[in-house]
């Protein structure tokens, strides 16, 4: 895996913030910033993997109807 530099802007008060978090992790500037990152891709992933999980699911008619949801809904909560 190859290492590449990044150079971004942001407010002073995210610096600040960011080094006050290294410095109580004991970490560097640059650990953090590549955790966030990651994460932050990886929800992303995540999330795009779910809508094309339900597209395909859209596709395939495997849906549930607008109305039999409401209805279900209308349900929770409610002693059996």
């Amino acid at each position: 895996m190859s290492i590449q530099t990044v150079t971004f802007r942001t407010q002073s008060e995210n610096v600040k913030d960011l080094d006050s978090l290294a410095a109580a992790q004991k970490r560097d500037r640059t650990f953090l910033l590549n955790e966030a990152v990651e994460q932050y891709l990886s929800l992303q992933k995540y999330h795009l993997d779910l809508i094309h999980e339900g597209l395909c699911d859209e596709e395939a008619g495997r849906l549930t109807p607008h109305d039999e949801v409401v209805a279900l809904t209308k349900t929770w909560g409610k002693a059996k």
